[in-house]
Formats: structure tokens, sequence, C-alpha cells
């Protein structure tokens, strides 16, 4: 492995990409990052390299920075499985090469489709796979350095938070969370939007185990309350019907599919941090404005925002009960609502189009009120 990744090019006939296959293969079967980087520095040190090119050249390096990244999740996953007490200094350069990424990640045209005035897309051109892979083994270390480090990245954002109560504190960053941690949430926050499957559900992956990670004596701190909101909003506009406008080739079951698979368990992970965050914000966003096929594709993927809201959400706010089931009751009514303009809107639909929107909007919202409705008896009796 090391002639073939640390040899000067065309000095061995190595192949370099089946030497990364052969690592990450060992590091999936208990190869720990801390036995890599104690005992296999210079490989290490290769790995990174690979991936920072990539962070620079772009396109030309994706292949081998995607089974570079593929290794590197290979080790932490180990590490994780060996449940290794690892410290922020001894994953420095992971931190360090995410932050490389974390900047135009977001803006980047890897893998994401061109699509022209008459709707021709070019199906996100000819590295899509290459960069579907490492967009979510990037996610995933991502994910997994957070996990690893939870006790610091929480100590991190719960001192950032206390600053930023001074009045000469500036807010920045995914939900106000500081430097170094605001680097693995960037790629996260990038990979959650990303119109590619791949990135898209590793990103829910890793949401879900940093908040599965996460202690609950922080679950109310205001910081946590922002980042899952953020998270949300990532999701929900990922599940949004405009998604099959983006040029990737997937159809209205794909989306259904990426939404039962993925959107569904993450907002239900979302609704329970944020408790009655989650009520009001499902609120504020309960709106009949007009019959526009943009509104009611807003109101369609809000309808299944709300439907994937947990019976725990009550539970676990701190509010009143009379509070929890007046927000309950009032998206009850709006999901009812919902569901009557749907019918009206099915009556005078004129394309195939209009009518597979209307059906789409009276499906969630009935969903949405059967889901309000064991909200109802969960707020009611709570025990």
């Amino acid at each position: 492995l090391q002639l073939a990744l640390l040899a000067p090019k065309g000095s061995y006939a190595v192949d370099v990409s089946a030497a990364l296959r052969t690592l990450t293969g060992w590091a999936e079967c208990g190869l720990s990052f801390a036995h890599l980087s104690s005992s296999h520095r210079p490989l290490l040190e290769a790995l990174l390299e690979l991936l920072q090119v990539a962070a620079c050249a772009g396109r030309v390096a994706l292949p081998r920075a995607a089974l570079a990244a593929a290794a590197l999740r290979g080790c932490l996953q180990s590490s994780m499985d060996l449940d290794e007490e690892l410290q922020r200094h001894s994953l420095a350069p992971l931190l360090e090469m995410l932050a490389a990424f974390a900047p135009s990640l977001g803006r980047c045209s890897w893998g994401v489709p061109v699509v022209d005035a008459e709707g021709n897309s070019d199906g996100g051109g000819e590295d899509v796979d290459d960069a579907g892979l490492l967009l979510a083994e990037l996610a995933a270390v991502a994910a997994l350095v957070l996990e690893l480090l939870v006790d610091e990245f929480v100590e991190g954002c719960e001192a950032a938070a206390k600053a930023e109560d001074k009045p000469e504190a500036e807010a920045g960053g995914v939900g106000a969370v500081p430097l170094p941690w605001r680097w693995p949430m960037d790629v996260l926050i990038a990979c959650s939007a990303h119109p590619l499957p791949a990135a898209a559900e590793a990103a829910v992956e890793g949401w879900l185990g940093v908040a599965a990670a996460l202690p609950r004596a922080c679950a109310a701190a205001r910081w946590r309350l922002r980042l899952f909101w953020q998270v949300a909003e990532q999701t929900v506009g990922r599940c949004a019907r405009s998604h099959l406008r983006r040029g990737t080739g997937e159809d209205w079951d794909d989306l259904c599919s990426f939404r039962e698979r993925c959107g569904a368990p993450l907002l239900v992970a979302c609704s329970e941090e944020l408790a009655l965050s989650w009520l009001d914000a499902m609120l504020s966003r309960a709106q009949l404005r007009d019959t526009s096929p943009q509104a009611l594709e807003s109101l369609e993927v809000h309808l299944f925002a709300a439907s994937c809201t947990s019976p725990r959400c009550a539970e676990a706010s701190a509010a009143a009960r009379p509070v929890v089931e007046a927000r309950v009751a009032q998206l009850a009514a709006w999901a009812a609502q919902a569901e009557a303009l749907a019918a009206r809107c099915l009556a005078t639909a004129r394309t195939t189009q209009e009518t597979r929107l209307a059906v789409a909007v009276g499906e969630q919202a009935a969903a949405c009120k059967l889901a309000m409705g064991a909200l109802q008896g969960r707020a009611a009796c709570p025990e």
C-alpha cells in the first residue's frame, strides 16, 4: 500500500485504486483511525493528500479522492465500533481536510445536473458517480468526527452560545456552531440539500447518528434548536416536488421512496429535538395563500413534514399541556382546510399535472390529520 500511495508516479506498476479499495476493506474489518494514525502515519497523510488535491483540482481528482474518503470513513467507523476514545488533536487532520471542502461544497458543480431552458439535462455529467461517492463519504466522515468528539463538540457549542449572549458577540455559521465544528456541519448541510441521492442519503444517516450521540442534558439548548431547525429546512427542501426539476432523472416514485427511507425518519427526529418549536414552525408554514402550482407544491411538502411529527413531540415539550393541545388543534384544522382545498383543485383541474398535484396535496393532508390525531391523544394522555 505504501509503495502504491507514496512512491513517485510511475515508479511502481501498482494499481493505486486497487490499493485504496484494499485499505478500505481492512478499515471496515477493524483497522481503526487511531491505529492508522499511530502505526501508519504516511498512509494517513497520503489519503489526506488525495483529498486535498480534489478540493483544489476538482473533477480530475474525484475517483481516487472518493476511494480515499471511503478508507477514512471505514477507519472512523471501526473506531466507533471499538469505542476508541479519540481527542480533538488526533482528528485535527480530518477537521482541516473538511475545512478545505466546506467553503465551496455548497456551490460546487460536482454531479449537479445542468438543465437548459427546454428542460433537457446532462444527468450530472460523466463524473456523477464519482461525485456522488465522494460527497457521500465526506458526509459520513463529517458525521463520524462529530460523534467521536461529541463531548468536545457540545462544550464548544455551549461556550459559543454563552459568548453570543454578550453585546459584542456576532452570530455566524450553521446554528452559530463555532470553528472547527462548523466545518463538518457545513459539509453535512451541503450534502443534505444536494440533488444526488447518494450525498443526500449519507447526510441523513449522518444527522441521525449525530442526533443520537448528543446528550439529553443539552436537549433544550438554543444552539441545538437552531441547528436542527436548519437540518429540517434542508430536508424539507430536498423532499419537495421541485427536486424533480433538478435534472437527476428521478420521478415521483423515486422522490416518494426518498421521503419514506430518508426524509421521514430525519424529520421525525427533528420534531423530537425541537418539540414545541417544531409545532410553532409548522404553524408558521400553515398557509393557504393561493392555488398556483408553486403554492400547492409548498403546501404539499409542508403537510408531509407536519405528518412526520413524532407522537413524542408533545411529551418532549416542557410547555404547559393546554399550549401543546392548542398548537396541535391548529395544525389539525389546517390539514382539514388543505384537504378541502385539494378537493376543490381536483374538481377544477384541467391538466394531468394539476390533477396529480391536487391528489398529492389531498393525500398529504389526510396523513397530516392522522398524525395530528395521534398527537392530540398523546398530549391529552401523556402517560
